[in-house]
């Protein structure tokens, strides 16, 4: 019976104190994915603080006084009361600075100093800074992706981040300068226009010309432009070997330049991993040409894979859709180095965590260029090669057999002498080859590539099916490096417009498949 009458008179007393429970709808990350957050906002008549629950990290709960001053200077009263912030579901880690507006506008529904049904319609996200303005946060895309899978009519953001989320088609949305701004919209005083996505706004954006470089400008090496040319065309991994100075790395930078154009769900894919981590701008809102990621041989597991605390993607999952470029692969350390073969062969990382699983994209092309010993000039050079045979294997041994196996193609570089420097042609410039490069692909998907083993045995002449045999009794390779000879030649069919591999197509795939780094031994 106590009981009771202890619970009546503290609803009496809350119900005199104005004791108001409001809802707004926000998000945060797990990896690059948006979920939806609820942000529960209760004020009620006890010692005056701000409390968050729910999992939030340092920068949500030092928003109390970020938004203590800025209520305050956008003139609204900040009630002398206690105000729990419950930031629902409660067992997700909640990150960042982006909560600060749906928890500003929590408080002043709860006060009674905003009254609105609207914020239910709409996600709300943007850091305060004191004066009440609104700072861009990270992630607008998968925030805006989210808002459409859930049917919301739109977002509430900082101004900033408008064009960035603006490619999202049916949803609105509405970039507010300040936290003033945002709660006039929202309780019907004021009208922002809303910025209508979709994908004729992605086409309006201007392409952005990252460099001026070319492909005629490597001179000589027509090999390699010739395996550059290949690997474009069918998406293949390419391992460039050759001594220091003779081209790998000008190659490999040239690379993007006769890939075909990234469509327009390959921009959203790459540019939801790029906002995911702060890496677009008001004057870069999306990525518009395939990504050239080129790590150093000193980053770390995570940074060229991911992980991390709170698990962000790496260098693998920037190059996504791109190209990823290993240079000097032999001073990688090993271990980094095989914790790529699965994101090669599956397109994703896997983080695993105690709780959570966290899938970042990752389907890169791999090219990585190496010197074939610790000196350099095993396969020639301006000097003589100076390093011993154990030191050689030792070398050779840095990059694994599994991770060979996956690169279908390798190529040596012979050094370039200085009269071809000066007299050399320059060869074609990446215009060309890359409409080439996309006609073959327009065949190869046509063709349905890559084409399980059995379907290319059935289409194969028995011709070619012999010289295939004899290659193989003489290699032994495994059975993805048959199915990558095959995928090689009819790379090289579809580049010549012809939808079925000949002897002379196959001829040249083994030239690529070749044991080159087993070979540097016996070159010593």
């Amino acid at each position: 019976m106590h009981f009771y009458l202890r619970l009546l008179r503290s609803y009496l007393e809350n119900k005199r104190g104005g004791e108001v429970l409001s809802v707004t709808q926000s998000a945060t990350l797990i990896g690059i994915e948006a979920i939806l957050v609820s942000v529960e906002v209760e004020v009620s008549c006890k010692l005056p603080a701000i409390n968050i629950v729910g999992l939030p990290d340092n920068a949500v709960k030092e928003s109390r006084e970020r938004i203590r001053v800025a209520i305050q200077q956008c003139g609204f009263q900040l009630p002398n009361r206690r105000i729990t912030v419950n930031l629902a579901p409660a067992d997700v880690r909640k990150e960042g600075a982006a909560f600060d507006l749906p928890i500003a506008i929590g408080i002043l529904k709860s006060t009674g100093q905003l009254e609105t049904k609207r914020d239910g319609e709409y996600l709300l996200l943007g850091e305060l800074s004191l004066s009440g303005g609104l700072r861009p946060i990270t992630g607008a895309l998968s925030v805006g992706i989210l808002a459409r899978k859930l049917g919301k009519r739109g977002v509430i953001l900082p101004r900033q981040n408008v064009l960035e989320i603006s490619c999202v088609s049916e949803i609105e949305v509405i970039g507010a300068d300040s936290l003033v701004e945002a709660a006039a919209f929202l309780a019907g005083e004021k009208e922002l226009h809303p910025d209508q996505g979709g994908v004729s706004r992605v086409l309006e954006f201007p392409l952005r010309k990252r460099s001026d470089l070319d492909l005629n400008q490597v001179i000589s090496q027509a090999h390699a432009k010739r395996a550059l040319e290949i690997a474009a065309a069918g998406g293949h991994h390419l391992l460039l070997i050759g001594s220091p100075g003779c081209g790998k790395t000008m190659l490999a930078e040239r690379l993007p330049t006769i890939l075909p154009s990234l469509t327009v769900e390959e921009m959203l894919e790459t540019s939801q991993i790029y906002s995911a981590l702060g890496m677009l701008t008001p004057d870069v809102p999306l990525v518009m040409e395939r990504p050239f990621c080129a790590p150093h041989h000193t980053v770390t597991k995570c940074g060229l894979i991911g992980g991390g605390q709170v698990p962000k993607p790496g260098s693998a999952s920037l190059a996504h859709n791109g190209v990823l470029f290993l240079d000097e692969l032999g001073e990688f350390d090993r271990p980094f180095i095989d914790a790529l073969r699965q994101p090669m062969e599956s397109g994703k990382i896997v983080i695993s965590r105690l709780r959570y699983s966290y899938s970042f994209p990752a389907k890169f092309q791999l090219i990585a260029a190496m010197n074939p010993c610790l000196c350099g000039y095993l396969l020639g050079g301006p000097k003589e090669c100076s390093c011993s045979l154990p030191e050689i294997r030792q070398y050779k041994s840095r990059v694994s057999g599994p991770i060979l196996d996956r690169i279908d193609l390798r190529v040596e570089l012979p050094p370039v002498a200085l009269d071809e420097l000066t007299r050399g042609t320059a060869g074609e410039p990446s215009a060309v080859i890359r409409e080439r490069v996309e006609e073959a692909r327009l065949i190869l998907l046509k063709e349905g590539m890559p084409i399980h083993r059995r379907e290319l045995l059935r289409r194969c002449a028995p011709s070619v099916l012999s010289l295939l045999k004899a290659y193989h009794q003489k290699l032994h390779f495994s059975a993805r490096g048959y199915q990558s000879l095959f995928s090689i030649a009819q790379t090289i069919a579809a580049l010549e417009r012809e939808s079925a591999m000949r002897e002379d197509h196959l001829l040249e795939a083994m030239q690529y498949r070749s044991p080159v780094v087993e070979r540097l031994g016996e070159a010593a």
